[in-house]
């Protein structure tokens, strides 16, 4: 997943703007300027993801991924001037390292709770022998 992400930044599909904007009368200074936000706002967009990939658990997938959805449109809406916006592609890989490491944390919680159980399990198991073993000893003293 990282791979397909860094190769959409290397190869310029993760963020698409206009190519004829003209700044001061300027194509070259437009270029340069459309390329300067381009870069700018694809690292707040990364920024954001991270961020969410970061802090995601199984039960806030939901929220995380309208977060990275605002962000998007939050993009869109800036660079609107140089129809600056987040590929359809890039941020559907993005939303998909989301579900994953929701499935991770989702695993890892299961995890945990089938380690309780069978702590759990373990702890009756040497209580109930510990009972059993004093009723045999009382009647064996009888």
């Amino acid at each position: 997943m990282q791979a397909a992400i860094k190769q959409a930044v290397r190869d310029k599909t993760a963020i698409t703007a206009t190519s004829n904007f003209t700044f001061n009368n300027s194509a070259t200074q437009g270029r340069k300027f459309v390329s300067e936000r381009s870069k700018i706002m694809l690292r707040a967009y990364n920024a954001e993801a991270e961020n969410c990939v970061k802090t995601v658990k199984a039960g806030n997938l939901a929220a995380a991924s309208a977060r990275l959805f605002k962000a998007s449109e939050q993009i869109a809406r800036q660079g609107q001037m140089i129809a600056l916006r987040v590929t359809d592609h890039y941020h559907r890989l993005r939303l998909r390292e989301l579900e994953l490491a929701a499935d991770v944390h989702q695993k890892v919680q299961e995890e945990k709770e089938a380690e309780r159980a069978r702590r759990e399990e373990l702890r009756e198991q040497r209580k109930a022998e510990q009972e059993l073993a004093v009723l045999t000893g009382h009647v064996g003293q009888s």
